[in-house]
């Protein structure tokens, strides 16, 4: 219930932090596609890292 008083009283706040997790869960999706573009043939370990 506390987070509702919250959102009433200061909805500024709320509407920041939702742009906020949009703009990081839009640059962390682009992070990992780019990420598993470079990935997609290389292997994790070296070769030789069998240790």
């Amino acid at each position: 219930m506390w987070i509702v008083r919250l959102a009433l009283r200061r909805p500024y706040t709320f509407v920041v932090m939702s742009v906020l997790f949009l703009v990081l869960g839009i640059v962390s999706i682009t992070t990992i596609a780019i990420g598993e573009r470079h990935l997609d043939h290389q292997d994790l370990l070296p070769a030789g890292s069998e240790d």
